[in-house]
């Protein structure tokens, strides 16, 4: 019975949750409407602050000197978000164009893999971290100046009032968003008490998936109001932050890193999905079910490989 009830709490809340992505998606739309920044741009933004949860994670991780588990978090996260997230999104949405992010994907890419490059000499130090921030300023500043289409000439007339009242609407869903997936996490984890799982196996699946629920939330949302610009830009968004508190976290203190077939692995899976998603941007300039398919692929074998290797 007591199980029943979490079960029926945890239904009521993805509930609210789904609400709350709707306050979120539908203010961002209007906002870069009225104020001519496209929605891609808004979508990099609000990507920052659905990566609350890994922040979270990460100073908990730190304070108790265990920098490993929230790195790993975080480069584990950016595959999820383009694997199973993307992936599985593409599959129930069929389509997605990718017209209008051509010319942002090769340096967003490029920036998510600086991490993994520069680990490879087995270590992430503060030079490191202040390489990583600097390229994500001087990324956000080139994303910002392509997506930015105000022009002396076509300035749009907004009410002050009605844009306060819209960024006000989005960061209040944004917090009750972050709320609620902390509420899930905690539901969730007590129904998996019920469950004998292997600890690793509930880590690499249930937790990872948790952390990034916010940007889960807001992808198939913004795909169900059609705001397709601005669920693809969430998930680069919410990767690129990722990369950013990688950054934040080495500048103040050295992450040593063990070069081993596991860490090879994870390399080799940031290079060939990022070639695939390339490769599948410029292919008819959209993504397609089938190539959906192949990412959520991409997530299965990687997380197969993963697990063999930790069993062995």
């Amino acid at each position: 019975m007591y199980y029943l009830f979490l079960g029926l709490i945890l239904l009521l809340l993805f509930y609210f949750l789904g609400k709350c992505a709707d306050i979120v998606v539908i203010n961002a739309r209007k906002l870069g409407e009225d104020l001519d920044i496209k929605v891609f741009f808004l979508g990099i933004i609000l990507g920052f602050f659905t990566t609350l949860p890994e922040l979270s994670l990460g100073i908990n991780a730190f304070i108790n000197n265990l920098s490993e588990i929230s790195l790993g978090n975080l480069l584990g996260g950016v595959i999820i978000l383009f694997t199973l997230i993307l992936g599985s999104s593409i599959v129930i949405n069929r389509k997605i164009s990718t017209h209008d992010i051509l010319k942002d994907i090769g340096p967003i890419l490029f920036f998510l893999l600086l991490p993994i490059i520069l680990g490879l000499k087995g270590n992430l130090g503060i030079v490191d971290g202040i390489f990583i921030i600097l390229g994500y300023i001087v990324l956000i500043f080139y994303l910002f100046k392509r997506n930015n289409t105000i022009t002396t000439f076509g300035i749009h007339v907004v009410s002050k009032k009605e844009t306060i009242k819209r960024v006000i609407y989005i960061v209040i869903g944004l917090a009750l968003i972050m709320l609620l997936s902390n509420l899930i996490i905690n539901v969730a984890n007590r129904l998996l008490d019920h469950f004998i799982l292997p600890a690793f196996l509930v880590g690499l699946i249930f937790f990872a998936l948790g952390t990034n629920l916010p940007e889960i939330t807001l992808v198939f949302r913004s795909w169900q109001r059609g705001a397709e610009d601005l669920s693809l830009s969430n998930l680069f968004g919410s990767a690129m932050a990722n990369v950013l508190l990688i950054g934040v976290f080495i500048s103040i203190r050295k992450v040593f890193i063990e070069v081993d077939l596991s860490y090879i692995i994870l390399a080799l899976t940031y290079a060939v999905l990022f070639v695939l998603l390339i490769i599948f941007a410029r292919t008819n300039k959209e993504f397609k079910r089938v190539e959906g398919m192949i990412l959520l692929g991409v997530y299965i074998l990687f997380l197969f490989i993963q697990t063999f290797l930790f069993l062995n």
